[in-house]
């Protein structure tokens, strides 16, 4: 069961519909497959073994930054436009080594970025997904998306496919794990920033930790405390909730 299953199908829409009544509406997400939605969704259950650090450090960038705002403004740096986020890409990939084996596809049904690959064929293929959604990038922050996606899972990948045959990957406890792979991935995103607290990731967790315990509505209200734009509570909840 892939995470895929759970990408809305209805998800501009909603998004909407909340925004202009995030106190009262919860969204109703529509799926391609209701049931595959739903077993996805309940794959991996919500802990909060880490809710009170991932609080610790939201608290601590809002007193050192004054806001979510603030911080973007001063580590994440200027908003992009689409042509300049293009060219950042371009850049990365030549001065990385990686161009001809990743396609980059901008996407409106995307929540977050998001690198994938093709096992089946012979030859290396990614796709990387961004986000078209106008305003979302800004200058550093991409800088450290692009470390997290291609420097490290499609690196990763990349590497395994050489090194082994499609047809005889590893299996797990030899084949490093995803939880082990994105928490890298994690670090590397944060490498190069001005505050390398990991606020987005403290964010996501403390955010799917409430949302077991909360409607839609009642997630928004609780993140308002750590996100002063409503736009961007949508991406958090939305990220929580769906297949829900």
């Amino acid at each position: 069961m892939t995470i895929g299953a759970t990408a809305p199908l209805n998800i501009d829409v909603e998004r909407e519909k909340w925004l202009s009544n995030p106190d009262t509406y919860n969204p109703q997400f529509t799926y391609t497959d209701e049931e595959a939605a739903l077993r996805a969704a309940r794959t991996v259950k919500a802990s909060g073994v880490l809710a009170g650090m991932a609080e610790r450090v939201l608290e601590g960038v809002l007193q050192r930054h004054g806001s979510e705002s603030g911080y973007h403004q001063a580590v994440w740096g200027e908003v992009l436009t689409r042509d300049e986020a293009d060219e950042m890409v371009s850049d990365y990939l030549f001065q990385n080594g990686m161009d001809g084996l990743v396609r980059v596809v901008w996407s409106r049904k995307s929540l977050v970025t998001n690198f994938s690959h093709n096992t089946a064929k012979q030859r290396f293929a990614g796709t990387l997904r961004l986000v078209a959604r106008e305003g979302y990038y800004r200058r550093e922050r991409l800088r450290g998306l692009l470390d997290h996606e291609l420097g490290t899972h499609m690196t990763r990948a990349f590497n395994h496919r050489a090194s082994s045959p499609p047809w005889s990957l590893p299996k797990p406890p030899y084949f490093l794990s995803l939880a082990s792979e994105e928490g890298l991935a994690s670090l590397n995103t944060h490498q190069y920033l001005a505050d390398t607290s990991l606020f987005q990731p403290a964010l996501l967790y403390w955010s799917c930790h409430q949302a077991s315990g909360a409607s839609f509505c009642e997630l928004g209200r609780r993140m308002r405390r750590f996100v002063d734009d409503p736009s961007r509570v949508w991406l958090p909840c939305g990220g929580a909730k769906r297949g829900r």
